[in-house]
């Protein structure tokens, strides 16, 4: 929200003319026309912008690029239009179509990266029989990180694999070798320390010197590596432990500046494990870390439904996007690579489905990046040995990446592997392009809406869009740079293994061409009044930033 307002006293300024105020919204997470148990914060309030288009040259003072806000019964935003010029954008000589440098990306990681061989999942306090004695080859090698690499990930989360204990206990260490390693091959780590997930297990509200300690020592000891990319806290915290945890990431952010805390957090279905409203969880801990990076697994499965999406997937992201840009932090989402369910086989009762191709993943990803997402976790990477054992409480199958048959073989690579790949590589052909844009708001295009879903999203439309529809159920997502350029991320939002594609037309009014991302590779479409209208697979997304040619 601050970048927003900034961006619009200088569009203001500009422009002579615009006054527009911003109405703040409502503290309750749960509007009075609320028919589920918690709606989004985006029902109780109304969404104010202006438009900002001319058909100058960027080279023109005072000039906006094709711009504009959306207009809705829901949220409350202040205008963006403006004509401020980001050193990551330009334009073509004597055109409005931007460039983008590349020198951005999307954080893409998943739990967890390659496991070492001293690391065992014990059951009933034994290793499982068909765990080799003494424990596994190690996978932390050359070869296992540049896999990693080549799915699409640029950070490595190696948590109780590689923890971190004490500077004294680091030398010769498995996360010594983790380190050492994603230098050599280029990916960042994000450090897991024991004690700072029992620090953010209590109620404490400051942290004692030992502690601090604790903190500088570790930063001073794995500062001298570029892949350190920061210290992760509790696994989904409740918000008792928020003053504790923000005490942790102001003196991490006091010692090294930039330090990430990336901690995944609650989804808006963990409710009950919190004290206060979910919408005041997500702002706590969003403004303490800079980013509020929940978990959501939205590909069910159950005997009478088959294959179906989960409610609230939609109620949670637009929570979670409209209290970030409130409060100007970031969004983030861990979403599904595996099947998970209770005890007694899973297959015989509602559970999180097998994730086995790439619309799979792409429904998943694509709608995250509609909301405007800018880091992206997987739940999970390498599957634990022990996982089908009659005696385990929780139960995951099907991950990117399974132990081999036999130790000394290498690490056996899934279809949910290949499927994660070519979703996440198809996704950094244009990221560099996307990390431009700050999300404004989401627009339904309802057909069937088989689940019930869709009408969790609140009502908008952007001002520039003319007209929309499509023959099966998809999403808008609107996105604005900082030059005022729109992008639109347009999603496939039919269940995805029904393998549905929806044609989709929408009217860019004032638009005579667009840049369009089709399957992650970039083209220019010349458009007809305005129009495109295109065919969505599938799990698809098409990102489109419409301009005047």
């Amino acid at each position: 929200m601050l970048k927003k307002l900034l961006a619009t006293v200088m569009a203001v300024a500009l422009l002579a003319g615009c006054v527009v105020g911003c109405q703040p919204a409502e503290d309750s997470d749960i509007p009075a026309a609320s028919t589920t148990t918690e709606n989004t914060t985006t029902s109780s309030t109304s969404r104010t912008t202006v438009s900002t288009y001319y058909a100058g040259t960027p080279d023109a003072p005072n000039m906006p690029q094709f711009g504009g806000g959306g207009s809705s019964s829901s949220t409350t935003k202040a205008p963006t239009g403006t004509t401020t010029k980001s050193p990551n954008i330009s334009f073509e000589p004597g055109s409005n179509r931007p460039v983008y440098l590349d020198n951005q990306e999307l954080t893409i990681y998943a739990y967890a990266g390659p496991r070492s061989g001293g690391y065992q999942w014990q059951v009933g306090g034994q290793v499982p029989e068909d765990d080799p004695v003494g424990g596994w080859n190690t996978f932390v090698t050359e070869k296992d990180f540049m896999d990693y690499k080549n799915a699409g990930f640029t950070l490595l989360f190696p948590e109780y694999d590689a923890p971190y204990n004490s500077a004294e206990s680091f030398k010769g260490s498995v996360l010594e070798d983790y380190m050492e390693l994603a230098d050599q091959v280029g990916l960042d780590v994000l450090v897991y320390a024991p004690s700072l997930t029992e620090w953010t297990s209590g109620t404490a509200q400051m942290l004692t010197a030992t502690q601090k300690h604790f903190i500088s020592s570790a930063i001073n000891k794995l500062k001298g590596y570029d892949s350190f990319y920061g210290l992760t806290m509790r696994d989904e915290p409740k918000d008792t432990a928020i003053d504790i945890y923000k005490a942790i990431a102001d003196y991490i952010n006091e010692i090294q500046p930039g330090l990430s805390t990336l901690t995944a957090m609650l989804p808006i279905y963990g409710q009950r494990y919190l004290s206060g409203t979910y919408k005041n969880y997500i702002k706590n801990f969003g403004l303490a870390s800079g980013i509020f990076c929940y978990d959501f697994y939205p590909l069910q499965w159950n005997p009478k439904r088959g294959n179906y999406l989960k409610t609230q997937w939609y109620q949670n992201l637009e929570m979670a996007a409209n209290t970030a840009d409130e409060n100007d932090f970031d969004l983030g989402i861990i979403i599904q690579s595996c099947a998970f369910g209770p005890e007694g086989g899973y297959q015989k009762v509602d559970h999180a489905r097998s994730v086995l191709t790439k619309a799979d993943v792409g429904f998943q990803l694509y709608t995250a990046l509609a909301y405007g997402v800018k880091t992206v976790g997987y739940f999970t990477y390498w599957q634990h040995r022990h996982d089908g054992h009659p005696h385990t409480t929780n139960r995951f199958y099907d991950a990117m990446v399974m132990y081999p048959e036999k130790n000394g073989q290498p690490a056996v690579k899934t279809d949910t592997y290949y499927a994660v790949q070519a979703a996440n590589n198809e996704v950094k052909k244009f990221d560099h392009v996307l990390m431009n844009f700050e999300w404004q708001g989401t627009m339904a295009l309802k057909k069937t809406d088989e689940f019930g879903i869709l009408s969790e999203i609140a009502s908008y439309k952007p001002l520039n869009i003319g007209s929309a529809s499509a023959t099966a159920d998809a999403i808008i997502g609107h996105l604005k740079d900082s030059a005022g350029n729109d992008g639109y991320m347009i999603v496939n939002s039919v269940e995805p293994s029904k393998n549905v594609t929806s044609k989709v037309t929408v009217n860019f009014k004032g638009a005579t061409a667009a840049i369009a991302y089709v399957k992650g590779e970039e083209t220019t479409i010349m458009l007809q009044d305005g129009n495109y209208t295109f065919n969505l697979g599938a799990g698809e997304g098409v990102f489109v930033i419409p301009y005047v040619a």
